[in-house]
């Protein structure tokens, strides 16, 4: 028997799905539930356990300051690691899957059906539609003989699950633990639309799905005039959105709250159509916009994830047709899109 046969083999004994023929039945244990499972492939448990299991030690695909990413290639599977202990798992097609692996990941499926190889058709009217979607690259071992592949990524992070759609079809299919959220990999178009939208948060979406994307709000508060403001809070960073009395949104805001070019990280890349960016000097707003057609002193809320009540601070709000400048410390401290005072000019 030859390796390969043997942690095929193990795979299976470790779902522990055989029937009496061998083959992969359906059972709970296939769900994939997002936030938890994926399979038999339970988050938050030690990589040991699992690496002694399989039988084989995964190659390390690449690590940052937090998490590690390995990568089974011919089960299909990559595993991502906090520490010693498991916070993604993802399966996936790639060219080096065994056989007998894909007939086990084909039957892990999400409690609305969702399974790899299914159309991208039939997703938004199980899943709903991802609030979140851009395309990533992909490049490993296995994967393909061309070198990287681009993916069309569907972040549903109020049920932390992702899927990785490829001509039309699902490819990929994860799970992440709630510490894997970040802002700006949940909003992975970064244009700032004056009047329109930041990301792919467009104003005059219904705010469900905001909440199906996100989940239940750090905090809300009510407006001056009618509606709600509610926030979600990712460390340091925060999202405000506004939402009218008809339950449509009506202004969005980016905030970072040590707003530098050395502590913003990520969300610098979250630009207008000018380039103007969290974290830019005060001079530069008006180098790129000119004078705001208005200007006053605000109390904004300081939404950190790790501070319950938000407190308020003091900031500087320049309003421009259809965009609003936030300024503190002489930096800008939140960027947000208004509806449009003035019909565009194209």
């Amino acid at each position: 028997m030859s390796a390969l046969d043997t942690r095929i083999r193990l795979l299976l004994a470790l779902l522990g799905i055989l029937t009496a023929y061998g083959s992969p039945a359906f059972a709970d244990e296939m769900l994939i539930i997002g936030g938890r499972q994926l399979g038999p492939f339970k988050l938050g448990t030690p990589i040991g356990s699992l690496i002694e299991r399989i039988g084989q030690t995964p190659l390390t695909l690449y690590r940052n300051d937090r998490d590690t990413f390995m990568l089974w290639e011919d089960l299909g599977l990559i595993v991502a690691t906090r520490g010693e202990r498991i916070v993604m798992v993802h399966a996936l097609f790639t060219r080096a899957l065994a056989p007998e692996a894909r007939a086990v990941l084909m039957e892990l499926r999400t409690p609305e059906g969702v399974r790899l190889s299914d159309p991208q058709g039939t997703l938004e009217k199980r899943l709903g539609m991802p609030l979140s979607r851009g395309a990533i690259r992909l490049n490993f071992p296995g994967w393909s003989e061309g070198g990287p592949i681009a993916v069309d990524r569907w972040v549903y992070s109020a049920s932390r699950l992702h899927l990785d759609i490829v001509a039309g079809y699902v490819a990929g299919i994860g799970v992440f633990a709630p510490e894997m959220l970040n802002l700006p990999a949940q909003l992975a178009d970064t244009k700032i639309l004056r009047g329109e939208r930041i990301g792919p948060i467009s104003l005059g979406v219904p705010s469900a799905a905001l909440l199906r994307h996100f989940g239940r709000p750090f905090d809300q508060q009510p407006r001056d005039t009618k509606g709600v403001v509610l926030y979600w809070a990712f460390g340091a960073e925060a999202l405000a959105v506004e939402v009218d009395a008809g339950f449509q949104v009506d202004g969005v805001t980016i905030r970072h709250y040590e707003p530098s070019p050395q502590m913003v990280g990520e969300l610098r890349s979250f630009a207008t159509a000018q380039g103007l960016r969290l974290g830019d000097p005060i001079t530069r707003v008006t180098a790129l916009l000119g004078e705001p057609r208005a200007r006053r002193t605000v109390s904004a809320p300081f939404v950190l994830a790790a501070q319950s009540p938000a407190r308020r601070v003091d900031v500087e709000r320049w309003e421009y047709d259809g965009l609003v400048v936030e300024v503190r410390n002489g930096q800008v401290w939140g960027l947000g899109v208004k509806p449009r005072a003035t019909p565009r000019r194209e």
